[in-house]
């Protein structure tokens, strides 16, 4: 994977081919996503941007009698860099009545190797991984339809009172597509977490094992919500409104895409658009304004992934 272009403006991309990330940029990066996350994960219905009830062999009998149905799941993240090797590492908390010491919970180590073609990292702490040649054509069930994970990182302006570290929250979306027709075929696996203390691989798990209603039961942005103009942060650019087309719109500013393009690429587009409310509680200042937080991952018509690109967006004035 070649290093990022220079950051001349808000837009950075990355194209397959050159090895492992610069050392700047996987310190940066580092720095951004390294350490202990706490939020909630769900599965999400990508027709209607809603979260699907996690299965009924999961939900405590008490549950059922009170008509309580969770649709997700508390987690823990515990993320680190080690050389060219990205340990994430989640924990699943499953609901049970009470609040008990012993945490209930899955847990799913991923290990990315960053120096190979199918992963882009960026300074921002943000990444996206996956095959850097995607099945265009049924080969076995195994590898049916295109894959990628994005993850997204909004990191504050100033530490909160009493803190060293800058206050940070993340999301990561899963999904898979159908190459022909671009349309998500399974559901969006979706993950927002705030950063709350640094490496200690998930030995501080926050909380326990009682259920809290989480972000997957608010209700999904609305589309007004995009409505610009937007212009590239940082940088020179035409003014231009959110293109809503396909767009799968979900909790917490958060939607995600895939378009087919006229020469048969396709491009996966996971964006976050982050409001100024939601950026002060991050220590920016009052009056900076919305941001929308973009990832696109370009592919070919024969499936190879040309590049991948993250942009921060603002409205304009």
């Amino acid at each position: 994977m070649k290093a990022p272009t220079p950051a001349a403006s808000a837009t950075v991309t990355v194209t397959p081919g050159g090895g492992a990330p610069a050392d700047d940029v996987a310190a940066a990066f580092a720095t951004s996503l390294d350490g202990e996350w706490n939020g909630f994960q769900a599965k999400v219905d990508p027709a209607t941007g809603e979260a699907m009830k996690i299965p009924a062999i999961e939900v405590p009998d008490d549950f059922v009698e009170w008509n309580m149905h969770p649709v997700g799941y508390a987690t823990t993240t515990s993320v680190k860099l080690r050389k060219t090797a990205l340990y994430v590492k989640e924990f699943q908390q499953y609901p049970t009545i009470t609040l008990d010491e012993i945490i209930s919970c899955d847990e799913h180590l991923v290990i990315h190797d960053t120096a190979t073609d199918g992963f882009a990292m960026f300074p921002s702490g943000a990444y996206a991984a996956g095959e850097a040649a995607v099945p265009t054509a049924y080969k076995s069930i195994l590898d049916r339809h295109p894959k990628a994970e994005v993850c997204l990182v909004d990191t504050g302006a100033v530490p909160a009172a009493g803190e060293v570290e800058l206050p940070r929250e993340r999301m990561a979306v899963r999904v898979s597509w159908e190459w022909a027709t671009g349309a998500i075929v399974q559901p969006l696996v979706v993950i927002h977490e705030t950063w709350y203390v640094r490496w200690c691989d998930g030995s501080m798990m926050e909380g326990a094992s009682g259920f809290i209603s989480g972000w997957p039961a608010e209700p999904s942005m609305d589309a007004a919500a995009l409505a610009g103009p937007w212009v590239t942060d940082g940088g020179d650019g035409v003014p231009a409104e959110a293109d809503l087309d396909g767009l799968v719109l979900l909790p917490l500013g958060m939607h995600v895409r895939v378009v087919k393009g006229d020469d048969g690429g396709a491009v996966v587009e996971v964006g976050w658009l982050r409001s100024e409310a939601d950026r002060v509680k991050l220590g920016f200042p009052e009056g900076s304004g919305d941001r929308r937080l973009l990832l696109r991952r370009s592919y070919g018509a024969d499936g190879v992934l040309l590049s991948t690109s993250q942009s921060t967006l603002r409205r304009a004035t």
